[in-house]
């Protein structure tokens, strides 16, 4: 008789599996697109915490910040961006408590560019 339970029951966990899968995939990160010299990254996390991130991504990462930018973001903010030297970054928040991270490295597009892009949005993933 318990054979038979297990037996019905092991289907019925199939579909379970499949629903913390796709939650574990939920938290990850979504996939890097690069359009013109812009990567650009959403993440499943709030926008004031993409963007403290995102900051101490560039500082960690030896980008000069502009004077006056500070890594915590009002509640009332929704976008914010760096203008820096060699580099822009904007952070903007998404619908369902989710960011996306816009990142331009020099001024055109290149390979080097591009790869630094991406260090840029593998630290600020690393910092989450």
């Amino acid at each position: 008789m318990r054979r038979t339970h297990l037996l019905i029951a092991l289907p019925l966990l199939f579909p379970l599996t499949g629903c913390l899968i796709a939650a574990a995939a939920g938290t990850a990160f979504g996939i890097v697109k690069y359009d013109n010299n812009e990567a650009i990254q959403d993440f499943d996390a709030p926008v004031g915490r993409v963007w403290k991130a995102t900051v101490q991504a560039l500082e960690g990462r030896g980008y000069d910040l502009p004077g006056g930018v500070s890594p915590n973001l009002a509640e009332s903010e929704d976008t914010a961006e760096i203008d820096g030297e060699g580099y822009w970054v904007k952070v903007e928040e998404l619908v369902g408590g989710k960011a996306r991270v816009r990142v331009r490295i020099g001024t055109f597009e290149s390979d080097e560019n591009e790869r630094k892009a991406g260090l840029l949005l593998e630290s600020i993933a690393g910092r989450l």
